[in-house]
């Protein structure tokens, strides 16, 4: 009788943990590069798994890039995060292709800019090139074009609760077990 108990108990636990369980962040840093640091945060439940997925720049939670020195130097934070399309290409929504397949994200490509800190644009090209260019279109200025590369990072607990589903998944077939031994123990008892 116990038992039952216990069971209980641990399905009701599991069953609160998968209702407050939070999905970890995901940091993009760029390294390779002396001239240049910076990051950009992701929620992974932003991500699905696919090979090409387009995750627009109003899904990032936090950045901040810094260019020092050179020309043009500068620095862009979470504010500076270009959510809309410019003048120059209405009806392109600023967004990131990301690569969720596998182990650990990877970025593969950028569209639009990705911040306007007044002065300058940074923008991304493929997966290794930053690009820098002047914030007003009639200006003439410089293009410079940045070779960098990306690690990725998680900020999580070590046991990681990003699929919230999967405890889920967890309750109910625990309480398939319970509710099948019940009615098993139940029509043993009965005869």
């Amino acid at each position: 009788m116990r038992y039952h108990y216990k069971l209980v108990t641990l399905i009701a636990f599991l069953f609160v943990s998968t209702i407050t369980a939070r999905a970890e962040l995901i940091t993009f840093n760029t390294t390779g590069n002396p001239l240049i640091s910076g990051y950009f945060t992701l929620d992974d439940a932003l991500l699905d798994g696919s090979a090409a997925q387009i995750i627009n720049n109003s899904h990032i939670s936090d950045m901040g890039f810094e260019i020092f020195p050179g020309l043009p130097s500068g620095t862009w934070t979470i504010s500076d995060l270009i959510t809309l399309p410019s003048s120059e290409e209405p009806g392109v929504i600023p967004a990131l292709l990301i690569d969720s397949s596998g182990l650990t994200p990877r970025l593969i490509n950028a569209r639009g800019g990705m911040a306007d800190n007044g002065i300058n644009i940074i923008s991304l090209l493929g997966d290794t090139s930053l690009i820098t260019s002047p914030s007003d279109p009639f200006t003439i200025g410089d293009v410079s074009v940045y070779e960098i590369e990306w690690t990725v990072e998680s900020a999580g607990t070590d046991i990681p609760l990003s699929e919230p589903g999967l405890l889920l998944m967890l309750c109910v077939g625990l309480m398939l077990c319970y509710s099948r031994k019940s009615i098993v123990s139940n029509s043993v008892t009965a005869h």
